[in-house]
């Protein structure tokens, strides 16, 4: 996996150019762009990335920015940073869905951190993405009557107890359960109550 790609939006031409050398001398990629239209027309973003954005710029500003990139399913961390920041605004902004707000001036360790954080986070969320899509194609392959005994044994019902209510023999329950173990890679129905529980999308 690379380094990391960070997208750059300011219509200040040397914060876009300061940032990019920063970027630059940590081994990432760097784009940047005078305005939040001109990087949502972009070809597709490649990952892991993220995203610095500035708050007040003509056009679309940054918390609307956050908004559209939302809608658009796009996921990538958003650190936003404002010359005029105050608890309000950045409030906003955490709760637009940024990772962190940054006040200009900053300092360049501050960045590198939010940046690191930011690409690492964006690393993780790609493998948890990977992972919740392989167990919905593997969830998929389950039958009807598997789907119906693995729902009673994730609320804790014993094997007799799924027998008695789907009018099963506790040999036959016992013969899905382990179908449905070997179907979804998992050493146990606690272990996979426990995936499912941790990836929010499957939970929708």
């Amino acid at each position: 996996m690379t380094a990391g790609t960070v997208f750059i939006i300011d219509d200040d031409a040397s914060v876009r150019d300061a940032l990019l050398l920063l970027v630059d001398s940590l081994g990432m990629h760097g784009q940047g762009f005078a305005d939040a239209d001109a990087f949502l027309a972009a070809p597709s973003v490649p990952r892991p990335a993220c995203v610095i954005t500035d708050v007040c710029m003509p056009g679309t500003d940054g918390i609307t920015l956050q908004r559209l990139l939302r809608e658009r399913s796009v996921t990538i961390p958003v650190i936003v940073m404002s010359a005029h920041g105050d608890i309000p605004m950045a409030v906003s902004a955490v709760r637009a869905g940024a990772i962190d707000f940054v006040e200009k001036p900053f300092r360049n360790q501050q960045m590198i951190d939010r940046l690191r954080e930011a690409i690492e986070l964006d690393r993780t969320n790609i493998v948890r993405t990977e992972a919740c899509g392989q167990l919905t194609q593997r969830m998929q392959t389950l039958t009807t009557r598997e789907k119906q005994v693995f729902d009673l044994l994730a609320n804790g019902y014993s094997n007799k107890r799924v027998a008695a209510t789907l009018h099963l023999s506790p040999r036959t329950v016992e013969t899905h359960r382990a179908r449905i173990l070997r179907k979804m890679h998992m050493s146990s129905i606690t272990a996979l109550v426990h995936t499912i529980a941790s990836m929010p999308a499957l939970n929708d």
